[in-house]
């Protein structure tokens, strides 16, 4: 989301973190809540009525209301390009490693099981089952090969926001941001039980336990995808205010 400004404050919605303080405490109700189940944070509905007390400025230990006046000492203006771009990477690898999952899933378990009663009326035999020019061994180390990259700039991004994570967890409720948090989680335990039945085939571990963990990654890529696709919808518009500032400086 854009920052939005009144003549004596500035707000960064995407760095609140929804503890409400801002609008508690001031009196002319220039702020509003946006307070949805996966999206939570303030945003400024009267600028006509801020008198520039700074006492939500005051409030804010996030940093997220700064003064207008002053530069804006957020990562939104100081964001180093790698961290941009691995972000990026980090988006599409996502995306890659769940459109292959789903050309796997839905291309080849669902299609091997329509071909199978295609057979069962009209036994011939039937031409190799392709997804987009690839069979399922490809796609599957498309898959593979997706999911290890996502794998590590996931750590990357984790470890790089540490900080973060450790004041959620001192402030000890995520209400503030509940889509991050479980996209996070989701993202680790996808990742993971993706991983894991991969090396369990390398070294000869159990079947039974592989099967089980591809049953887990399975079901547990369908949320992650739509909230991944939420997380990128929402965040589109931060990408193209970021782009055009730095375009007109």
């Amino acid at each position: 989301m854009p920052l939005q400004e009144t003549d004596h404050i500035r707000l960064a919605a995407h760095q609140c973190s929804a503890c409400w303080k801002c609008f508690d405490v001031c009196k002319n109700r220039v702020f509003r809540k946006i307070d949805l189940p996966w999206h939570k944070h303030v945003c400024i509905s009267a600028p006509e009525r801020c008198t520039g007390c700074r006492a939500c400025i005051r409030q804010c230990k996030y940093g997220a209301i700064t003064p207008a006046s002053e530069p804006q000492g957020t990562k939104a203006r100081t964001l180093n390009p790698v961290g941009t771009l691995a972000n990026i990477a980090l988006l599409v690898s996502g995306l890659a490693t769940a459109i292959s999952g789903l050309a796997i899933q839905v291309g080849f378990h669902l299609g091997a099981a329509s071909r199978t009663v295609r057979a069962s009326i009209h036994p011939s035999d039937l031409p190799a089952l392709t997804v987009w020019g690839l069979d399922k061994p490809q796609w599957g180390l498309f898959h593979k090969v997706a999911i290890t990259i996502f794998s590590l700039l996931l750590i990357q991004h984790v470890i790089l926001r540490r900080s973060w994570y450790a004041r959620l967890l001192r402030r000890g409720s995520p209400s503030g941001h509940p889509q991050l948090l479980w996209l996070t989680v989701l993202m680790l335990f996808v990742a993971i039980t993706g991983l894991v039945p991969w090396g369990l085939t390398l070294l000869g571990g159990s079947p039974h336990l592989r099967f089980m963990l591809v049953e887990v990654h399975d079901k547990l890529a369908l949320p992650l995808t739509i909230l991944l696709i939420l997380h990128i919808a929402q965040r589109v518009p931060r990408f193209i205010s970021r782009a055009q500032r730095r375009g007109n400086r």
